[in-house]
């Protein structure tokens, strides 16, 4: 059974091969996840700047969930769960874990630019739509969903 721990630096390579597994598994083209390379990296100091957690299975990283405290806010920067194992509703304790750092620091909400595929996931968990964040990739228009996840609403979700 997998268990979530509190991320270290020592993560941080293989938080970036989960996260660029895990982007690629939508079928993007390779030039598109060629420019989100960077993006998909996570560094060390990343880890140790934010809020992390690992999904781990026996030995082995299989997800990881990111948040970023800034501004009076919470923002869901990465929440990557390996291909093999998504489907698996790991990713809500992945999401559990973040919701109860935020609720730690007094917040009630969670702010997610979600990938189009991800939508559904947060949704599902509770999260509305808030708006649309134009990215374009390669001169392609791109708008990703705005999403804001009330964790008292995911909490009452969650324990049913």
């Amino acid at each position: 059974m997998p268990f979530i721990r509190p991320a270290t630096p020592a993560d941080a390579t293989t938080f970036s091969e989960v996260a660029q597994a895990a982007k690629a598994h939508w079928g993007y083209p390779q030039q598109w996840l060629h420019v989100w390379r960077p993006q998909l990296t996570i560094s060390a100091a990343q880890i140790t700047q934010d809020c992390y957690h690992a999904l781990q299975l026996g030995d082995q990283v299989i997800g990881l969930v990111g948040i970023c405290f800034a501004h009076g806010q919470a923002n869901l920067v990465d929440c990557w769960i390996l291909p093999a194992y998504m489907g698996k509703g790991w990713g809500r304790l992945l999401i559990r874990a973040a919701a109860q750092s935020v609720q730690a620091r007094g917040l009630t909400h969670v702010l997610i630019e979600s990938d189009p595929y991800a939508r559904g996931f947060y949704e599902h968990l509770g999260a509305t739509l808030l708006g649309w964040v134009d990215r374009p990739v390669l001169g392609v228009d791109r708008k990703l969903p705005l999403l804001s996840l009330d964790l008292s609403k995911f909490e009452k979700e969650s324990n049913q």
